[in-house]
């Protein structure tokens, strides 16, 4: 199964709340997101998988191949972004992640900073 990518911050000037169903979860993100989001695309990854790694999940254009130690890789090693796991249940296959993607080099912000 293809990785399902939601991208979070598309209305930057405007202060997120997510709401993942827990409340602890959902208030942790909704700080990180607006903490981060200023600086960076922030992506939820969803899938069902015994995979730990979402194999297939484009981000800003670029194809994961690994995630580990927080920080996810496309092929050849390039650092895409950086995540920190929501759910992590092998036994039930369900799968959800953050990432933050930094703009490349040279291109602004969204947020128009």
């Amino acid at each position: 199964m293809v990785p399902k990518v939601t991208k979070l911050n598309t209305q930057p000037q405007r202060r997120a709340e997510i709401d993942l169903g827990a409340v602890a979860t959902s208030q942790l993100v909704t700080r990180l997101l607006n903490q981060l989001s200023e600086e960076a695309d922030v992506y939820l990854v969803e899938w069902s998988a015994k995979s730990r790694v979402p194999h297939g999940a484009i981000l800003a254009g670029r194809e994961v191949a690994w995630t580990q130690h927080g920080i996810v890789r496309q092929k050849g090693g390039e650092v895409i972004g950086y995540y920190e796991r929501l759910i992590d249940d092998l036994t039930k296959e369900t799968q959800k992640m953050l990432v933050w993607v930094p703009p490349p080099q040279g291109r602004a912000p969204e947020s128009g900073y």
